[in-house]
């Protein structure tokens, strides 16, 4: 009996929230189970010298034989929507067939990335008659009408509700990452015995503090360590709200000791980047994804880090990136929806400061705030990591993990 993986990224991609899947594979093998997955030949965050080292490598095996790859040829990601729509499409497709002639099959586990991919869940498992554990890091289609690409009672509006109710009605089992996704899901009449909240976590033996003297990537990225770091590390997509952070920039050109790191990429990086020349901006520096060996390095970069969102978004995500952050003792701003799940945690347990999405000046009066006084960053920093290490360990994430892919496959 295998249980079945229908990736849309797999290893050497460099995506976010990476570490999650990996640690979910790594538990199943080493809990006895094997696995079999199909994905797209890799493209997303890596050069073109490493798509044509795997270009020929259609089969692989991971952790310790126990998970089995196939790759499938297809053309690589890039920033248009249209073609990466195109490409999700094509790419379910070719999972829904290799799917629907996989053998020995006892359990379908999937996430939510991309949306659509929901069909192939519903389906497979009425056609199969498997159980299906669905993972859901992304309400769909909510946040299509909060980033503003689309409207309620628009086509892709229902179209996506559509799917979603298939999705829902046809998983054995739901895991949602906060309790904002469980209350969302409650309002679409989506049975609560289904739903199981499990918080994203970090494994905080793979991220951890780093001294800003033992940081490579000062002397790599031609950084001066005197000076006070604002952070992004992520992606530069239209939901995120990057230019809030570019337009806090601006309000604190003055401010000569405060530089901005952006560390990532997207669909709208040329966007920002072409903002920064407009603005004329010297504090914002852009640098490139991270390979996974880096992370530790990345996360420990900044005094302070961002994770941000466009207005009405806040309660359809929570980022992963969050926890990294805490993770290497991090501090951050949470420029997201106060009445989110993220906002409340950073207010209540003092690891970092929540304002309003989109808000520039709140922004910046809150780096100030951190900046001009070095007692409050001493304590959030230090709240950062004990908050991470009790409430988004890895061990206890895996526990519940475990307990319920076991349950769903002993039940059927």
């Amino acid at each position: 009996m295998k249980i079945l993986l229908l990736p849309n990224y797999f290893y050497p991609e460099r995506y976010a929230g990476w570490h999650l899947e990996h640690d979910i594979y790594e538990l199943l093998s080493i809990s006895g189970y094997s696995m079999v997955a199909y994905a797209p030949m890799p493209s997303r965050g890596i050069d073109s010298e490493i798509r044509r080292e795997y270009k020929n490598r259609y089969k692989e095996f991971f952790f310790n034989g126990k998970l089995l790859l196939h790759r499938f040829p297809l053309y690589a990601e890039n920033k248009s929507s249209i073609l990466r729509a195109i490409r999700y499409t094509i790419s379910i497709i070719i999972q829904f067939m290799c799917g629907l002639f996989s053998q020995n099959i006892g359990l379908l586990y999937l996430e939510s990335t991309p949306p659509i991919v929901g069909i192939i869940g519903g389906l497979l498992h009425k056609i199969k008659k498997i159980p299906f554990v669905y993972a859901v890091q992304d309400i769909f289609p909510d946040s299509l009408v909060s980033t503003g690409l689309s409207h309620e009672g628009s086509l892709a509006w229902i179209i996506g509700r559509i799917i979603e109710n298939f999705t829902y009605r046809n998983a054995t089992r739901i895991i949602v990452i906060s309790q904002d996704f469980k209350r969302n899901l409650l309002k679409k009449n989506v049975p609560e015995e289904k739903i199981e909240v499990i918080h994203n976590w970090i494994d905080t033996t793979s991220i951890f503090p780093v001294e800003r003297y033992n940081n490579t990537l000062f002397s790599e990225w031609e950084l001066n360590p005197s000076l006070f770091y604002i952070v992004y590390a992520g992606n530069f997509g239209n939901a995120q709200s990057v230019h809030t952070i570019i337009e806090s920039a601006q309000l604190l050109q003055s401010e000569t000791d405060i530089q901005f790191l952006l560390i990532g990429g997207g669909s709208q990086e040329d966007t920002l980047k072409e903002l920064v020349i407009s603005y004329k901006l010297q504090n914002v520096k852009f640098f490139p994804l991270q390979s996974s060996e880096k992370l530790s390095y990345v996360y420990s970069l900044g005094d302070v880090g961002i994770v941000c969102c466009k207005q009405g978004v806040g309660k359809n995500a929570f980022p992963s990136k969050t926890w990294s952050y805490l993770a290497a003792g991090t501090p951050i701003i949470a420029s997201y929806d106060l009445d989110s799940e993220l906002a409340s945690m950073a207010n209540s347990n003092g690891f970092g400061i929540s304002i309003n999405p989109e808000n520039a000046q709140e922004m910046a009066d809150s780096i100030l705030k951190i900046r001009n006084n070095k007692q409050l960053l001493q304590e959030m920093s230090s709240t950062a990591k004990t908050f991470v290490e009790a409430h988004a360990s890895k061990e206890k994430a895996m526990k519940r993990y475990l307990q319920v892919i076991n349950s769903v496959i002993s039940s059927n």
